[in-house]
């Protein structure tokens, strides 16, 4: 652990002190890996201090799993079709085709908010209160979704 700590705090804080400087670095994909960056400061920041329980782990997995087939669901689809197109230059296809390709590609912006309240009793009872304006009923099946984490000193 810490020779992750030692390696992932500098090349994660190099990556986006570089980011910072170069303007050309600036742009729209380069974000993904800024994104990333950021992701693996915090986790070596804070990661490493707190390993949280295990019923909570295999609940962000199974979510991270579906999450993933979410993706895979929604645009392989359209990849599919857009990489028939590419290597069948001058083919015919129908608009219905493509729209049911685009179709499933747009859908993927309707998976991850589905699994989030599907499956986390804590983020269903704050929706209902945001949209209803109203608790959740079971106040007690909320608070005891939420993750525990216990503290535990490095090694």
């Amino acid at each position: 652990m810490f020779v992750f700590i030692l390696l992932g705090f500098p090349i994660n804080a190099l990556t986006l002190a570089v980011t910072a400087l170069h303007k050309k670095l600036r742009q729209l994909l380069n974000f993904i890996l800024v994104n990333l960056a950021v992701a693996g400061l915090v986790m070596v920041v804070f990661g490493f201090t707190q390993l949280s329980t295990q019923k909570a782990e295999k609940e962000v997995t199974r979510m991270c799993v579906l999450m993933v087939f979410g993706f895979l669901l929604a645009w392989v689809p359209y990849a599919s079709f857009a990489a028939w197109i590419f290597f069948n230059k001058g083919a015919a296809f129908s608009a219905q085709a493509m729209a049911a390709s685009a179709f499933f590609s747009k859908s993927s912006a309707l998976f991850n908010p589905l699994i989030y309240v599907g499956m986390n009793k804590q983020f269903r009872g704050c929706m209902m209160q945001t949209v209803f304006g109203k608790a959740p009923e079971d106040e007690t099946s909320v608070s005891t979704s939420k993750t525990e984490v216990s503290l535990v000193s490095p090694a």
